[in-house]
């Protein structure tokens, strides 16, 4: 593909509570790297609300069997696993890039260009989800209080991960970039 544009999102509020969740996390979970950079692929219509609202769980799942998509008023899992969501209904984050370019996942506009965001993810402990989950399992089953943080689609070499908390996530980078011919 070539790119055409990154640009930096700064939104002040979404970070503070991104970096909130950050401390709580790093204090309680005890992960000395609970963050990881993670892409995120969604259409043009989307873009407006993410970089003002951050990810809204409620439209998890929307576009994509596996793989949620977001649609205008961004995620909001209310709406998760509408196509199925197979590791639970969450807002689904790709370790690889090429994942989110899909054009299931950043689809075309009427330009032929696609967007996906590079994104600041609080994935801290994890484990695999499943289908129809909309929150992490408990660590230990004698105490139910105390979740996963995120879950994966795999444990030897997890492709994508999965936050349940819209504050997990925060959109640093868009991508602005177009299929090579």
């Amino acid at each position: 593909g070539e790119i055409i544009d990154i640009q930096r999102i700064q939104n002040p509020a979404l970070y503070l509570q991104y970096a909130a969740k950050k401390h709580i996390m790093e204090t309680n979970s005890n992960c000395a790297n609970c963050e990881k950079l993670l892409f995120h692929g969604t259409k043009k219509e989307s873009i407006d609300n993410i970089n003002a609202q951050g990810f809204n769980r409620a439209f998890a799942g929307e576009n994509a069997a596996s793989y949620g998509n977001i649609n205008a008023q961004g995620f909001n899992r209310a709406f998760a696993g509408e196509n199925a969501a197979s590791y639970g209904k969450g807002v689904y984050f790709a370790v690889d890039a090429s994942y989110s370019a899909r054009d299931t996942y950043s689809k075309p506009d009427s330009d032929g260009h696609k967007h996906m965001y590079l994104c600041r993810v609080l994935t801290g402990s994890y484990t695999v989800g499943k289908e129809g989950m909309r929150v992490p399992p408990p660590k230990d089953p004698a105490d139910p209080a105390a979740l996963y943080d995120s879950v994966v689609d795999g444990m030897e070499n997890p492709s994508m991960f999965i936050v349940f908390q819209d504050c997990q996530a925060y959109p640093q980078y868009l991508i602005n970039f177009k299929n090579s011919k």
